[in-house]
């Protein structure tokens, strides 16, 4: 995950009796030039709840201040990469970032680039992707990645790998490589799963001074012109997501009455629409109304998740709004006469409306319908129009 060689590490280990398998696998690595070991405070392992007094936490600091003073003096160096060791408590990681917060610190001990690695079972929580997070924050600017990956083995072995690199503008393909030499050189069988990598801020330029102003003339926006005018909306569909709120004993024949209710009370419907279809699909059930102006699709889970799909060939958004408030009513109505009891309703979750037609419509007929030259086809591709 270092393109470059002869660099300086630290490793974050447990205390001093146990084995840092990190340092050891780094000791191996022939680009690491040197490798600082910070093992864990003695009073940071005297309690086993996870909680330290101020005084300790300060003492250790300090301890481990003057060590990484020491030995980047020594050496003239400074570190560009940093290990957490999957025996490192979680108190060692909490020192190093309030060490590293400290921007003189940072900038004295650190490299420009800088990576964060650390390792850890599944099972415990998440304070080592935490952790990252934090060193993520503290960088903030492109190129910077953090990475969030899944290592599994035949034997039901999982561990996480969290990453986070800054100065790597290839860093995907690094870690690509990375976990492709891993499952080559573990026996046994090895899945790699990369589950997240999030990204950094755009570095900010200052007193940026761009080159050329690029102006609507400029594209060659003859396609999407073509586009525009092409477009023939014929009709609007709105999507509504409902779920109950509450205790509700909902039924395939509440909906049904209701849907039917909804149906003779909205005017538009010219009294010709009925039920025309119902299908029983697992638990659930799908219903269906068609009249000479529109359709409308219900699909229930059979618990509490209501879709309707609803189309009219007039563009009415107010009077679809007023479709799935009448039907949301009438359902609520219909469950109490039958079951009694207020203490739910339905809520709406999600809406969405768009217009239907052809010639590639995305937009309203009223947003169409003087069909004028708008205003960014101009310039040198439209000479000749």
């Amino acid at each position: 995950l270092i393109p470059t060689g002869d660099f300086t590490a630290t490793v974050v280990c447990g205390e001093e009796t146990q084995p840092c398998t990190s340092a050891q696998a780094l000791e191996g690595n022939n680009n690491v030039n040197h490798i600082i070991k910070l093992h864990a405070c003695p009073q940071m392992m005297k309690t086993t709840d996870q909680t330290h007094s101020p005084d300790q936490m300060l003492d250790c600091e300090i301890q481990l201040y003057n060590q990484i003073l020491q030995e980047t003096r020594s050496k003239k160096t400074q570190i560009r990469a940093i290990v957490f060791d999957p025996l490192a408590p979680r108190a060692m990681g909490q020192i190093v970032l309030k060490l590293l917060s400290n921007h003189i610190n940072a900038v004295d001990f650190l490299t420009d680039d800088i990576l964060f690695v650390a390792v850890g079972p599944i099972e415990e929580d998440s304070w080592r992707e935490n952790l990252l997070r934090r060193f993520h924050n503290i960088v903030k600017y492109e190129p910077l990645f953090s990475a969030d990956v899944i290592i599994a083995t035949d034997g039901s072995t999982s561990v996480n790998l969290f990453v986070t690199s800054s100065g790597d503008s290839h860093f995907i393909n690094h870690l690509k490589k990375v976990l492709k030499g891993i499952k080559d050189t573990v026996s046994g069988g090895v899945i790699t799963e990369i589950q997240e990598v999030l990204g950094g801020l755009w570095r900010y330029q200052h007193n940026f001074k761009p080159s050329q102003f690029f102006l609507p003339g400029d594209y060659d926006n003859r396609g999407s012109l073509e586009q525009y005018l092409s477009q023939q909306p014929l009709g609007h569909q709105s999507l509504f997501q409902l779920e109950a709120k509450g205790k509700a004993n909902i039924t395939v024949a509440h909906l049904k009455t209701a849907l039917a209710i909804t149906l003779e009370t909205m005017e538009t419907t010219g009294g010709d629409a009925a039920v025309e279809m119902e299908s029983y699909i697992g638990e659930g059930s799908i219903m269906s109304a068609i009249w000479s102006t529109g359709n409308v699709i219900v699909l229930w889970d059979g618990r509490v998740h209501i879709d309707i799909n609803l189309f009219t060939h007039d563009e009415n958004g107010q009077w679809h709004d007023q479709f799935q408030g009448s039907f949301k009513k009438a359902v609520k109505d219909n469950v109490m006469a039958a079951k009694g009891g207020d203490s739910w309703h339905l809520k709406t979750v999600l809406q969405d409306e768009q217009p239907r037609g052809y010639g590639r419509v995305v937009n309203f007929k009223r947003d169409v319908a003087n069909r004028e030259r708008p205003h960014w086809a101009v310039g040198k591709y439209f000479q000749n129009e």
